[in-house]
């Protein structure tokens, strides 16, 4: 499309080209110009930028020892006053001047065309080298059109064919500068054919795996303050350095080609707790549901003090001894043995008190005697928290035990919510910051297009309306009833057991076996079968949603 548009936009600027000289050599009214008998195109139909370029053109080549333009400069200098008599001087000077193509020289069609009919007005010598130019132009596609006709013309008419066809000609429109030269309509089309383009090279299974990097500017400049925030009004420059509020007056410049790399060693710096405190803080916060200080990106001096400061403080320091590692801050963690508490709340009462037994303890043990009364919202993680599946291991999980999930690694990013649906992990999804899908809302996913501490978590119908309606939901609890654990089963109560294991990774109660049997054998006719609507029940339990 390109190509067509290059070719279309060149031709058509060629077959004007007398419009054009006339647009930049006269002084009359746009109204009077169109009523000239040789204009073609109207006020609207010109292309500003290809006038510009005429006018810039003509100011460079307009010499008077030029063999095409110097009698255009002599002729297009004259006063409108009495121009036809003063024309005609300068064009019978001319038979005074050499013919040829060099330097000094006057091209003999130039000079013929001038002889055989003086210009009565500018326009006319406009008009005059139009038709001199497109003569040239016909003679060339009449050699072939091509860059081997041009040696075939006689070197005058090849020498003002190149007016046309230079590469410096105004004519001569590149690719690259397409935009300014075509219609609203041609620009449209073209910005539909480029966004397929781009999908193809996002989505094509040929396309060769990459990622987006940052590149050092060659040439950095220091940016400016926008007045009042408008790019129009540009203040003082600003260097790039770190931040006067944390520096203080001894800061310098950034040297170092961007400054990135000086920016990153002053947020790491040794005199700087901050950033590994905020790190720990969030890895924490993850982990546990609650971050030991609950205002994540606000560490300032009206944030409450952390009720466990030394854990903060010693997860950062094992942060910046182990090399900014955080593969070792997760296995600190995990590891530890308040990770691998249970919600439940007996267990916790039997942390509380083995705490409260340790004389070691630097809390007080008064605090674990009662923690339900004492600490009920569990700040001193007597026991775990109890935390909500979010949505992509929640999806992962369907799959899972369903038996569908595909655990291979790397490859494209796939469509999380659309049928026909992928089995790949989530991490694969693809996310489009302008169009998250609104499945994605609803479970509370991040803004993709802003910096954001942590996911918010709601409780909302849609969200255990997705597990009732789902059509992909409804697929995963089809293939868990069909796992040949649970078919192959010989009685409804093996069935029960099965699905049990699967899903929770333990067998069921009497009390809940009792209950399963009631509802196998009460359940009605629906789009699924029985076993296939018990499947998708202890799915929906809040057991399989949340992490104990």
């Amino acid at each position: 499309y390109e190509t067509e548009l290059v070719a279309k936009t060149r031709a058509e600027a060629r077959a004007a080209v007398s419009d054009y000289l006339a647009r930049v050599v006269s002084e009359k009214p746009e109204s009077l110009l169109e009523k000239l008998p040789f204009i073609s195109l109207g006020k609207d139909e010109l292309k500003p930028r290809l006038i510009a370029g005429w006018r810039q053109y003509l100011e460079r080549r307009s010499q008077l020892n030029d063999p095409v333009f110097g009698p255009w400069k002599s002729l297009a200098s004259l006063g409108d006053e009495d121009y036809a008599s003063q024309a005609a001087e300068v064009v019978a000077k001319l038979s005074e001047s050499p013919e040829g193509i060099e330097p000094g020289q006057i091209n003999p069609h130039v000079k013929a065309a001038l002889q055989a009919e003086p210009p009565a007005a500018k326009v006319d010598l406009a008009r005059i080298y139009g038709k001199l130019l497109t003569d040239a132009l016909e003679k060339w596609k009449q050699a072939g059109g091509n860059d081997a006709a041009e040696e075939k013309l006689e070197p005058a008419w090849r020498q003002l064919a190149d007016v046309l066809l230079a590469d410096d000609s105004p004519t001569t429109i590149h690719r690259d500068e397409l935009r300014g030269y075509i219609t609203r309509a041609e620009r449209n089309r073209h910005r539909e054919l480029q966004k397929q383009i781009e999908s193809f090279q996002a989505s094509s299974p040929n396309a060769p795996p990459r990622a987006m990097v940052l590149e050092e500017n060659d040439n950095p400049h220091n940016p400016r303050v926008f007045l009042r925030g408008s790019q129009d009004r540009p203040g003082e420059q600003v260097p790039r350095q770190f931040l006067a509020v944390l520096e203080g007056e001894q800061r310098e410049p950034f040297t170092n080609g961007s400054g990135r790399l000086e920016l990153a060693q002053e947020i790491v710096a040794d005199d700087n707790p901050l950033t590994a405190r905020v790190i720990v803080n969030r890895i924490w916060g993850r982990y546990f549901g609650q971050p030991l200080v609950e205002t994540t990106s606000d560490f300032g001096i009206r944030t409450e003090r952390p009720g466990q400061a030394d854990v903060l403080d010693y997860l950062a320091w094992r942060l910046r001894e182990s090399g900014w590692s955080l593969k070792a801050i997760h296995r600190e963690i995990v590891t530890s043995s308040v990770y691998r508490q249970s919600s439940n709340a007996e267990c916790g009462m039997r942390n509380a008190e083995s705490v409260a037994a340790d004389p070691s303890s630097s809390i007080p043990q008064s605090a674990f005697r009662n923690p339900h009364s004492t600490d009920p919202e569990n700040q001193l993680l007597w026991r775990m928290n109890r935390k909500r599946l979010e949505f992509e291991p929640l999806r992962d999980s369907l799959l899972f035990v369903a038996r569908r999930l595909d655990s291979a690694m790397g490859g494209r990013p796939v469509d999380l919510v659309e049928a026909p649906f992928s089995r790949r992990r989530a991490v694969y999804g693809f996310i489009d910051r302008q169009d998250l899908p609104n499945l994605l809302r609803v479970f509370d996913f991040a803004s993709p297009d802003q910096s954001a501490a942590g996911r918010p978590v709601t409780t909302v119908p849609q969200q255990a309306l997705f597990l009732m309606n789902s059509p992909f939901v409804i697929e995963q609890a089809k293939a868990l009833s069909a796992r040949n654990e649970v078919s192959g089963a010989a009685s409804d109560a093996e069935k029960i057991a099965a699905l049990y294991r699967i899903v929770f990774s333990r067998p069921p109660s009497e009390a809940e076996m009792e209950v399963g049997l009631a509802f196998v054998r009460s359940a009605e006719d629906s789009p699924l079968s029985t076993w296939e609507q018990f499947a998708q029940l202890l799915l929906l339990t809040n057991e399989f949603t949340y992490i104990d």
